[in-house]
């Protein structure tokens, strides 16, 4: 009895009589010859789809390293983040801040010198900073930054 037959009670209508001894090796080493082919082409296939995703993603990744004591600025969510500057979230900065690194956590984590009046983590994601590069035109505004209650960042 075969698996298909113990599962649904009646016999699998296949073109070809498996039963058959002579349809059994003539047949059967030239389907597992095709398969195997057909295997091969989806493995290629596969191989090349994941080969131009993978140069696609680091065409377009950068690496982002900071050392201890540079400056950065620190990336705000606007509608996700407990950190509001003004009353307008529409023209609220994206970054905000120049913060100063502390310490480095593992390869994406930095700890940065935050006010004490801030209720927040200072651990951050290296993907929520900015290096900030000095200019003598520069010149830093420093907005009072509000905390909700909650204490969330």
């Amino acid at each position: 009895m075969s698996l298909f037959e113990a599962l649904y009670g009646w016999n699998c209508n296949a073109p070809i009589s498996w039963s058959d001894l002579v349809n059994r090796v003539l047949i059967g080493l030239n389907m597992l010859a095709d398969m195997e082919h057909e295997m091969q082409v989806i493995k290629k296939n596969l191989k090349a789809a994941h080969d131009r995703k993978k140069r696609y993603v680091d065409r377009n990744w950068l690496l982002k390293e900071f050392q201890v004591g540079e400056q950065v600025y620190l990336r705000i969510k606007l509608k996700k983040s407990s950190l509001h500057i003004g009353s307008c979230a529409k023209m609220e900065p994206r970054f905000c801040g120049l913060f100063s690194i502390i310490k480095r956590i593992g390869l994406v984590a930095y700890q940065l010198a935050l006010p004490m009046t801030l209720k927040v983590h200072d651990f951050f994601h290296v993907s929520l900073l900015k290096k900030y590069v000095k200019d003598v035109d520069h010149v830093i505004e420093w907005f009072v930054l509000q905390v909700e209650p909650n204490g969330e960042f």
